[in-house]
Order: structure tokens, then C-alpha cells, then sequence
């Protein structure tokens, strides 16, 4: 049986690892990338904010800054805006001396560092964040108020539609019997 612990215990020993000056390196850096990227101008008045809002950062290790983007369509306007952003956050906070950005698309297994990813678990992960997805999916048709077919209803079709099929089915038969 394990031993019931106090939840001090465990916090204390969740954030053991975790000193002050990193979380504020962390509060820091995403003041910094917030500031920066809403000040991009465009033809798009929105086109910072929109880059904000669908990104985030992920890690900071040897100089390089790893974003995560929620679209492939966000890393290439990243990429076009790659050298203003890299020039602020050098600016707004040379102490961590960002010398690089990279860009992944969400869920992807791109790292900056860490053993690589065997086919195993790259399979099991990627499942895991399809059923993630599928069950987040779900619950805002729910709330949107759209019903989901049970698994007999979706392998269903119309009357018409089956028709038309065995038909197909039918005619090939006796074409392939010919």
C-alpha cells in the first residue's frame, strides 16, 4: 500500500529542481516575446497579435530559442519575421544571449536537446495527442451542441447511397465474370 503524503510534501519536492532565477528568466523572456511580437507592424494591424496567440515558447538551451507554433502556416510568417524578433529579445534581454530561433509545429518531436525518440515512442505519443485532440474535439461539439453518432450510425448510409454502391459492386462482378 503507498504511503498517503502531504500535499506540501509533494509540491516542495515538485519545484525542488526549480530555482527563482529561472522562473524569472521564464517571466522575463515571455513579457519580452509578448512586447515584441505586438509590435510588429504590417498590413495586418493584427497580424503580432494573431502570431502571439497562436505560438508559444517551448525551451531555451545553447543560445536557442525553440517556438511552438499551432499551424505550419504561423512558422512561415515567423520566418519572415524571424530577425526583427531575434534583434528585440537580443535587446530586451542580452543576459540570455538568444542567438537563434527555431520553429516546430505543435506536437511535433523536433527538441533542442534530450536522447532521440525511438519509433515506439513517437507512435505512442503521437497516439496519445490524436485522442487528446479527438476528446477535446468531442467535448466542443458537445457544448456546441452537436450530436456525435454512436459507431453503428457511422458505418450507416443512406438508403440511396447503398443502393448506388451495390449496384457498383454488382456491375463490377459481373464485369470481372465476363
Amino acid at each position: 500500500m503507498e504511503e498517503i503524503k502531504p500535499v506540501a510534501q509533494l509540491i516542495n519536492k515538485i519545484f525542488t529542481n526549480i530555482s527563482a532565477e529561472d522562473v524569472e528568466k521564464s517571466y522575463e523572456m515571455e513579457n519580452a516575446w509578448k512586447e515584441i511580437l505586438l509590435s510588429i507592424k504590417s498590413s495586418n494591424s493584427y497580424e503580432g497579435r494573431n502570431m502571439l496567440d497562436h505560438s508559444h515558447i517551448v525551451d531555451l538551451k545553447n543560445k536557442t530559442l525553440l517556438v511552438e507554433t499551432d499551424h505550419p502556416g504561423w512558422i512561415e510568417l515567423f520566418q519572415m519575421h524571424k530577425k526583427y524578433i531575434l534583434t528585440g529579445l537580443q535587446k530586451k534581454i542580452p543576459s540570455l544571449e538568444v542567438g537563434n530561433i527555431v520553429f516546430r509545429i505543435e506536437g511535433s518531436s523536433a527538441r533542442l536537446h534530450g536522447k532521440a525518440e525511438s519509433e515506439e515512442e513517437r507512435t505512442k505519443r503521437n497516439i496519445e495527442e490524436r485522442e487528446k485532440r479527438f476528446e477535446r474535439d468531442e467535448k466542443i461539439l458537445e457544448k456546441s451542441g452537436i450530436q456525435i453518432k454512436n459507431e453503428e450510425q457511422k458505418n450507416e448510409l443512406p438508403p440511396e447511397l447503398s443502393n448506388l454502391f451495390e449496384n457498383l459492386r454488382q456491375n463490377m462482378l459481373t464485369n470481372s465474370k465476363e
